[in-house]
């Protein structure tokens, strides 16, 4: 009865070890910054902005990539959703997912699956945002904030940069490095 009660014991004990294992790695995991992918290549040009929603607006516009399996973006949710309620009648917002789903946001979805626009903003993880003025200019290319769960107000740096931009104010932020999932393979 006693090796029965010990072998129980012994599965139970480790399987609580492997379940701290798996949380542990993948805490650590997200919050490092997201590995830089071989042959990637900073985008310092505008590219052209060819998506007819946007070429008659005047508005500075969000580009929200994102992949409904990272946990980060899945952490982000609230966050971009929020950015939208506030600035929704003077910002332009789009999501390109990484993969097929459903359209989780009040605003357009866009499917990138092939990472064709990811490719094309100088995007190599999920959530990340990149920012247009009203030309078409990238002025921002970053993660949304230092914290994780989008929960430090003094590092929300898009939202900072809608504020800057909206009010004629000068802009003089650099994202830290990329968080979350990478959306290629290295």
């Amino acid at each position: 009865m006693n090796l029965i009660k010990g072998l129980i014991f012994t599965c139970i004990f480790c399987s609580f070890l492997l379940l701290i294992n798996m949380f542990y790695k993948e805490t650590i995991k997200n919050n490092l910054p997201t590995p830089i992918p071989k042959n990637y290549k900073r985008v310092l040009d505008t590219p052209d902005f060819d998506l007819e929603i946007f070429k008659a607006s005047n508005k500075i516009k969000v580009l929200h990539f994102f992949n409904p399996d990272c946990p980060c973006s899945k952490f982000n949710y609230k966050h971009i959703q929020s950015l939208y309620k506030k600035y929704k009648n003077r910002v332009e917002f789009v999501a390109f997912s990484t993969k097929n789903c459903d359209n989780p946001f009040e605003f357009l979805m866009l499917h990138d699956s092939l990472n064709f626009n990811a490719k094309k903003y100088g995007v190599y993880s999920t959530p990340q945002a990149v920012v247009l003025d009203k030309d078409g200019k990238i002025i921002y290319n970053g993660n949304y904030n230092k914290s994780r769960f989008c929960s430090n107000k003094s590092t929300n740096f898009v939202e900072q940069i809608l504020e800057n931009k909206l009010n004629n104010k000068k802009i003089n932020l650099i994202a830290s490095s990329p968080y979350g999932c990478s959306i290629f393979n290295n």
